[in-house]
């Protein structure tokens, strides 16, 4: 996967970067204290390495100012920190279909975005369900009867909607 955007939200200094494009070679660019170290960290945050372990913090990292205000900002979810969007390669894209079955994806763009409170990034997947289901099922050791995996899915056994799974 090769990384094609980013849009930093909620971090420090960084109210909304707004959504920029990345290249193979990205400059940032702005005045000392503007948030530019702040984007590389929210950024660094969506998976850390080992030896250097990052954790988001509400207290730490929200912006200052809005603190006190967390709760009535974000009533229903945890605020958004970092929101990237990547490519899939074709080698990506041929080892899906081949866990998933063929025509298993609808697009090439994965989004990966990370939350306060959560120890785990959330991978939006461009996936036809109904393709995965017919070839997960298909390829079933044991008969399974289609409508009651559908139906579990839907209920929210795995949560899929609208085209789109996270994991």
């Amino acid at each position: 996967m090769q990384l094609k955007s980013v849009h930093v939200q909620n971090f420090r200094s960084v109210e909304d970067s707004g959504k920029f494009s990345v290249e193979s070679s990205t400059c940032l660019v702005g005045k000392n204290e503007a948030g530019k170290t702040a984007v590389l960290q929210a950024i660094a945050g969506l998976n850390p390495h080992p030896a250097t372990p990052f954790a988001y913090e509400v207290e730490r990292d929200y912006p200052k100012r809005f603190l006190a205000r967390y709760r009535e900002r974000h009533p229903d979810r945890d605020a958004v920190i970092a929101t990237t969007e990547w490519e899939l390669t074709s080698e990506t894209k041929l080892e899906v279909e081949a866990e998933f079955g063929p025509e298993s994806l609808t697009g090439d763009i994965v989004t990966v975005l990370r939350i306060y409170n959560s120890s785990h990034s959330q991978w939006l997947l461009p996936i036809n369900e109904e393709r995965v289901l017919s070839f997960l099922i298909s390829n079933w050791p044991a008969p399974i009867k289609w409508s009651s995996v559908y139906e579990r899915v839907r209920r929210g056994f795995m949560p899929c909607c609208a085209g789109w799974s996270v994991a």
